[in-house]
């Protein structure tokens, strides 16, 4: 149950981090065509050039992707420690022999 939660939480943090992506993309777009596209392949780059109109958006995408690695890390220090519900033997089954 804890470990249905937890994925139903990264998937929505992973769903929220591509509305983020997309929200600096219209943002670079709304400044130029170029400025788009240089975004769609390469992010990092309209920021840094223009960081009054993308840094709110910018911060977003920063705080939302520690919060996906901290739920993956909380994921595997849970399934490290057997509180996923899975059985000795479906997590090492060498040992289990």
């Amino acid at each position: 149950m804890l470990m249905t939660i937890i994925m139903g939480l990264t998937i929505l943090l992973v769903l929220a981090q591509m509305g983020l992506y997309i929200w600096l993309l219209v943002i670079a777009f709304k400044t130029s065509i170029r400025w788009g596209a240089i975004t769609l392949f390469f992010w990092p780059a309209f920021p840094v050039f223009h960081w009054s109109r993308a840094k709110v958006p910018v911060i977003c995408i920063v705080v939302n992707a520690c919060l996906i690695f901290g739920v993956m890390f909380i994921t595997g220090r849970l399934s490290g420690s057997g509180l996923t519900g899975q059985s000795e033997a479906v997590r090492n089954p060498a040992e289990a022999q």
